[in-house]
Parts: structure tokens; C-alpha cells; sequence
């Protein structure tokens, strides 16, 4: 989901925090589109400082991105929308912040290392603690 810290869209954010936060935002929706959300959410991130118009598409150019959908994608009110729609859905769960997590109700806040996810899903899958299964599978 999708909760730019960003005052041009979250009416949650008072002061400038986040620049260009909801265009990235929009723009990382229309990659999912494409197909090429992973790759350039991790593009977002790593150049989080600059997120202009013209970094967002040369972004998007990097990780193989069409142009002509991109354009048509960033330019349809729909695709504000959702982002829209995903800010007002994270006010009713009352966020203040990213990231923020809901796993089976639980809600998980801030930034987490791998251990803690790993131990997360154990608990969730039920085998912490058990020795694997050999797997059925044929050998190949």
C-alpha cells in the first residue's frame, strides 16, 4: 500500500518531509503495471534524496520501462486515485509513519531485520523448532 509522507497528497504530513513522495508513489504504481515494481521501488529508495519528474522517468528507463504507457499511466486520474485511496485507508488505521506493517491483524512498526521476519513466519507456519521435512520431490 501506498503512504507518501509527502504534504501534496497525505493531509497527515504538515510540513515538507518527503518530496515528490506521492509522484513517486504514482509513478511506482504504474511500474507494477509494467510489471517492474521490485526493481524500481528499489531504485526509489536508493535515490530517495532526488525525486524529480526527470529522475523518476530516467528511473523508469533503467529498469526497462515503455515510455507510452508510462506517460498514459502517470497521466490518468486513476492512477492518483488509488495512491488517494491507499492514504485514506492507512488514516482509518490510524499510521503516523512508514513503514508499518499488518501481519494477521498484528500490526509491526518500523524498519525490521531479516531475523525478525524469518522468526515471524516460522511462528506463523507453525515449524519453529522442527527439522525439516524431506521433500516428496523427485531428485532431478
Amino acid at each position: 500500500r501506498d503512504f507518501p509522507l509527502d504534504m501534496a497528497c497525505n493531509p497527515l504530513v504538515k510540513r515538507p518531509f518527503h518530496a515528490d513522495a506521492c509522484r513517486a508513489a504514482v509513478y511506482a504504481r504504474c511500474a507494477s503495471r509494467q510489471g517492474k515494481y521490485w526493481p524500481y521501488e528499489e531504485l526509489l529508495f536508493a535515490n530517495r534524496e532526488n525525486l524529480d519528474e526527470d529522475t523518476l522517468r530516467r528511473l523508469a528507463a533503467q529498469v526497462g520501462m515503455e515510455a507510452g504507457p508510462l506517460s498514459r499511466c502517470v497521466a490518468d486520474p486513476a492512477t492518483q486515485r488509488e495512491v488517494s485511496e491507499d492514504i485514506e485507508a492507512g488514516m482509518k488505521r490510524k499510521l503516523t509513519g512508514t513503514p508499518i506493517f499488518f501481519v494477521n491483524g498484528e500490526r509491526v512498526e518500523g524498519p525490521r531485520p531479516l531475523s525478525f521476519w524469518e522468526k515471524k513466519m516460522c511462528q506463523l507456519e507453525g515449524h519453529c523448532g522442527k527439522a525439516q521435512q524431506p521433500s516428496s520431490a523427485p531428485a532431478r
